[in-house]
């Protein structure tokens, strides 16, 4: 198209081949937002977009077109050459930061808008925005993108930052900016500009909500269904975790009814280098990444592929494995150039 698509490319596990690579948009420009497989390898695009013709498919929630800016979300088959589903995501100022799928592969997406032009259910914990002119939502879809199974606005104005699925408890988590979401008794934190909110799997019940001072860039959910947040802050590491005392960045442990800190402890380096995205193995092993600016300042390990002096003064990726409960960094290298 003239604006430009949105170009797809999938590698095989080893990543020495690639399984397939295509393009997906319509007449104007379209920006990759995020992607994720769904158990039969097949894969979901979430797009940004002002095209009045991007692809859908009949049946989907939103499949008439639009030129003002909205988002797109699309399934491709597990060889990139059929579009299974494709819907709109429209909304007045929208923006949509985050999607994950829960237990039965329904598609939860988390962002904020003034208001969507969809009805939700009316057992939402909220079904009409709560804080006119910007507010924090969630709407789940299923497998093939036609029906909203749930949906809640949240109740706060503010920024949407992360959500995960906690499988162990079948809960959503969801991890924002907001100065007036008020937090919950019984948790283990209830100041700050930062909050973790646990919802029941339906969008129903808020049954936690937590408020901190720490800058959360990002949340992770182990097997057992602990909590995890990473981020910008100043925390008093654990006695025996690791720990990186130069570092800005922080990482905690936390119950899953978000009533106990377990475990918390400082990782990074200085000025931006702290923690940005984290994933979480079933296992508790932690895996970090952030981008990387000041040399020096971030701990490398003794048999990384890269040396720390490798990417001194320039703009590079830096990747933290540490182990369950934080016991010790197993693995540190750089990535990029």
């Amino acid at each position: 198209t003239s604006g430009g698509d949105a170009s797809i490319l999938v590698f095989s596990p080893n990543g020495n081949a690639v399984e397939f690579a295509t393009f997906l948009g319509g007449s104007q420009i379209e920006t990759g937002v995020n992607v994720m497989f769904n158990s039969q390898n097949q894969l979901y695009v979430v797009l940004a977009t002002r095209s009045p013709n991007y692809p859908t498919t009949a049946n989907s929630l939103d499949p008439a077109g639009s030129n003002q800016f909205h988002f797109a979300l699309s399934l491709l088959s597990d060889d990139g050459t059929t579009l299974l589903a494709s819907t709109n995501i429209k909304g007045t100022n929208i923006d949509l930061n985050a999607f994950i799928l829960d237990n039965n592969e329904n598609v939860i997406l988390y962002g904020r808008t003034d208001n969507l032009p969809y009805a939700l259910p009316g057992t939402a914990y909220n079904a009409v925005p709560q804080n006119p002119g910007s507010e924090i939502y969630l709407l789940k879809l299923n497998p093939l993108l036609s029906t909203i199974v749930a949906g809640t606005y949240v109740g706060a104005a503010g920024a949407a930052i992360d959500l995960i699925y906690n499988k162990a408890l079948d809960e959503i988590v969801i991890a924002g900016g907001s100065g007036n979401f008020p937090a919950t008794n019984n948790v283990f934190s209830n100041t700050g500009g930062t909050f973790l909110a646990r919802f029941d799997n339906q969008l129903t019940q808020l049954r936690a909500c937590a408020k901190t001072n720490d800058i959360i860039s990002n949340i992770g959910c182990d097997g057992y269904g602990y909590v995890y947040a990473v981020g910008k802050g100043d925390p008093v590491p654990s006695p025996n975790v690791y720990s990186h005392i130069s570092g800005i960045g922080f990482i905690s442990k936390i119950c899953g009814n978000l009533s106990q800190l377990v475990l918390e402890t400082q990782v990074g380096g200085s000025n931006i280098n702290y923690p940005m995205n984290l994933q979480v193995s079933d296992a508790g092993y932690c895996f970090m990444y952030s981008e990387y600016r000041i040399p020096n300042w971030w701990p490398i390990a003794t048999d990384a592929d890269i040396s720390a002096n490798a990417f001194a003064q320039m703009g590079a990726f830096y990747f933290q494995v540490l182990e369950p409960d934080f016991a010790s960094s197993v693995f540190t290298t750089f990535l990029g150039s």
